[in-house]
């Protein structure tokens, strides 16, 4: 790394095409939530209403992983493991947060007025970032975005079909398989803008 290089320029640099545009989101964020929440998108490849659905007390600690337990489509429920580093943003986000004083179980994220973050919320998020982050056209950037991004990265990097099916979610595996190759036209689009 030449003198000046920050280190998330040499990363950006490392990243395939699919990757540099969720790298820069996570350069822009500026908290501890907003890091959490492009993390537990990209590498869980969640839905947006999983993300905004989860407690808690849906958070498990096994040691190393970290798992996160979501309801899919359908009402089932799977445990998603954690990243080391996204696990340890969690633990860190869940200490500095606020107290919960709502009703009912106490949400997994918060938005800054202490409600439960919702889908609009998480937009606005990304976007924000987005636009911090010099990432062409900000106003198209969606949950649905890192969605297809995490589910593209992993099919290129040797995924198969099956498993592509448990990371996504989805019940048919032919959607699952489809569904990487059409997010591929999204991953090519950010992969030329960051050339």
């Amino acid at each position: 790394m030449t003198t000046g290089q920050t280190s998330a320029a040499a990363a950006k640099q490392r990243q395939p095409g699919c990757c540099r545009p969720t790298t820069s989101l996570l350069a822009a964020a500026t908290d501890v939530r907003d890091g959490l929440v492009v993390g537990l998108l990209f590498t869980g490849a969640l839905r947006v209403s999983e993300l905004c659905a989860a407690d808690d007390a849906d958070r498990h600690h096994e040691g190393r992983p970290t798992w996160l337990v979501i309801t899919r489509k359908g009402g089932a429920q799977v445990r998603v493991p954690l990243e080391t580093t996204v696990a340890e943003l969690l633990d860190l986000y869940v200490a500095i947060r606020p107290p919960w004083t709502g009703r009912g179980p106490a949400p997994l994220i918060v938005d800054t007025t202490g409600n439960r973050i919702d889908r609009y919320d998480v937009t606005r998020l990304l976007r924000r970032l987005a636009m911090a982050a010099s990432i062409p056209r900000p106003e198209t950037v969606t949950p649905h975005s890192l969605r297809a991004t995490a589910i593209t990265d992993q099919k290129r990097r040797g995924l198969n079909a099956e498993d592509i099916q448990e990371l996504s979610g989805h019940a048919d595996i032919r959607d699952a398989w489809a569904w990487g190759s059409v997010s591929l036209r999204l991953t090519l689009f950010w992969a030329v803008a960051f050339q």
